[in-house]
């Protein structure tokens, strides 16, 4: 190996030591307006299908006051979320809040199951794929074996359960479905 001059030893332990520094500082110096203890997210994989069945019986709230409005992509981007699907590209994950029971609220993934319901009830024909031929089919139109696709599809959940802060709920995972946004952005980008 290389040996380090004097002059290069003296630049990396200063850049390490400054580093360690503005870490420690940065740490020193955060402090939390809720308690991290209290937050209670749990990871579950249901189906496609047993979250359009919470919609239809109206125990998975799309309307929310503090969402934007449902139905807003249009009708190809609808076409290719329901594309990726079949063509088995995994689904970002949605975040519900589940501190109650009978009626979980949509944090995040609105517009991905606004399109996905409004497809399984035949309420949108197929357009702009880019690796499928399928254009103007309906949900009913599919091969069974293409809705069965779609319907046994496992999504990512994360549910917010009962005790989290409605700080948390709504804030802190606004910036933290920002930043998982912009890495998948990037992901996407480098492929």
């Amino acid at each position: 190996m290389t040996e380090l001059s004097n002059q290069d030893k003296e630049l990396w332990e200063d850049e390490d030591l400054e580093s360690e520094n503005n870490d420690y500082e940065e740490y020193e110096t955060t402090t939390f307006q809720y308690d991290p203890e209290k937050i209670n997210i749990a990871t579950r994989e249901p189906t496609i299908e047993q979250l359009l069945r919470r919609i239809d019986e109206k125990a998975l709230d799309l309307a929310p006051e503090f969402q934007r409005q449902a139905n807003i992509w249009n009708q190809e981007a609808k076409s290719r979320l329901i594309e990726s699907i079949l063509i088995r590209i995994p689904l970002p994950a949605f975040y519900i809040d589940r501190t109650n029971e009978d009626e979980w609220v949509v944090v995040d993934g609105l517009q991905r199951l606004s399109a996905l319901e409004q497809f399984v009830k035949n309420k949108l024909n197929l357009t702009g794929l880019e690796y499928l031929d399928l254009k103007n089919k309906t949900y009913d139109e599919l091969e069974i074996r293409y809705q069965r696709r779609i319907l046994e599809t496992q999504v990512t959940v994360y549910l917010i359960e009962k005790g989290t802060p409605e700080e948390v709920k709504y804030n802190f995972l606004n910036e933290l479905i920002q930043g998982v946004y912009a890495f998948q952005i990037r992901s996407y980008v480098m492929l």
